[in-house]
């Protein structure tokens, strides 16, 4: 229960801005804010979210042995693609201390099944996202 927690607290942290997708010119009103793209729809992992996308890699993941007596816990943060036709790629570590734990990380990731593609006004397109993978120590 305590991993869930940390992973979902985590996962507040990394959520994506929807106002990625808008800019504003400081020297314009507000009423002047340009909008880049109409509608835009988030990747899905299994019909959920990247919070369910996280949840199942952190079931994924093995604890190197070097670590699982360690008696603390790690985190993650690994990054990767969506491409438009769902599958995940460009995976890697992106913050982790070391670097057996980064391997595992990614490995876990990179057992994902097919994701449906992020869509903006319509065209599916890629997107990259990140997640936390826990490690815990007993």
């Amino acid at each position: 229960m305590k991993r869930i927690f940390i992973v979902l607290a985590l996962m507040m942290l990394l959520l994506p801005s929807e106002s990625l997708f808008a800019q504003r010119n400081n020297r314009r009103s507000k009423a002047e804010t340009h909008v880049v793209a109409e509608k835009v729809v988030n990747p899905t992992f299994n019909g959920g979210s990247i919070h369910d996308f996280a949840l199942w890699v952190n079931s994924q993941v093995v604890t190197p042995r070097s670590f699982a007596t360690s008696g603390v816990a790690k985190v993650v943060l690994v990054e990767f693609v969506v491409t438009e036709e769902g599958s995940v790629v460009d995976i890697r570590a992106v913050f982790g201390s070391n670097s057996e734990l980064n391997d595992a990380a990614v490995k876990a990731v990179s057992k994902s099944p097919k994701w449906t593609p992020a869509e903006v006004d319509g065209k599916k397109t890629k997107v990259r996202m990140t997640v936390p993978v826990l490690f815990e120590g007993d």
